[in-house]
């Protein structure tokens, strides 16, 4: 793991998926990807279970099973189960197992991950089964304050059952378009992880990744089938 250099977030869609099945066998050396596992659509029947593997099996395709990847369920609730009653990340990584893929679950603090700690439980079982740790996804709002952010760590380190070094840490700037005015420059930016780094960066955790985005979470439909430009977010 700690010969990654990029750890890119994508969501699992076909395109998202099929794209990462382009990259390279060197380059494939230095990636780790992460995945935001989609809900269905409203109007897709499919059984939970059926969509999950589906999942699993396109992503085994494109990835394969010879580097580590990571499994984030962000998008759905503690409340989510499959009908054995087991949260649906445990059925996700069960699935990855069977095909001997080296999955990773990511999880993020309470305050985003709950109510409760039905889906943070569920990423410590599947950590603890496989053997390979797990992520720790905190969002600005969390890293920006010290106080949040120790709270934060110690709490999610304590409901995962794991030590830093079992650990990678994801400090998510989001949408950038989002941030408070102050941050969403590049010295703002800077400036906050400096903070987390001076405080964090000894901590021992496998890898501290920076992430954010400037694309815009939704396009226009004025401009969907036309050309157009779109204003980035940070300077």
């Amino acid at each position: 793991m700690n010969d990654a250099l990029y750890f890119p977030i994508h969501r699992a869609k076909a395109g998202e998926i099929a794209g990462v099945g382009h990259l390279s066998p060197r380059t494939r050396t230095r990636v780790r990807p992460a995945f935001e596992v989609q809900k269905q659509r409203e109007d897709d029947d499919t059984p939970l279970e059926e969509h999950l593997s589906g999942v699993a099996h396109q992503l085994l395709e494109a990835w394969g099973s010879r580097y580590p990847l990571f499994a984030d369920f962000s998008l759905f609730g503690p409340e989510d189960r499959t009908a054995d009653g087991k949260h649906c990340a445990e059925y996700f990584f069960r699935c990855l197992r069977q095909q001997s893929m080296l999955g990773i679950p990511m999880s993020g603090p309470e305050s985003v991950r709950g109510p409760g700690y039905g889906y943070i439980e569920a990423v410590a079982g599947i950590a603890r089964e496989d053997g390979r740790g797990a992520a720790l996804r905190l969002p600005f709002e969390e890293f920006s304050a010290s106080d949040k952010m120790e709270k934060a760590i110690n709490d999610s380190l304590r409901a995962l059952r794991l030590e830093p070094p079992s650990v990678d840490l994801f400090l998510d700037f989001e949408t950038l378009s989002l941030l408070p005015a102050e941050s969403r420059t590049a010295p703002g930016m800077a400036s906050v992880l400096v903070d987390v780094l001076r405080e964090y960066g000894e901590s021992g955790f496998r890898n501290i990744v920076t992430c954010g985005s400037s694309v815009p979470d939704r396009v226009n439909k004025a401009i969907d089938e036309h050309i157009a430009k779109v204003a980035r977010s940070i300077k």
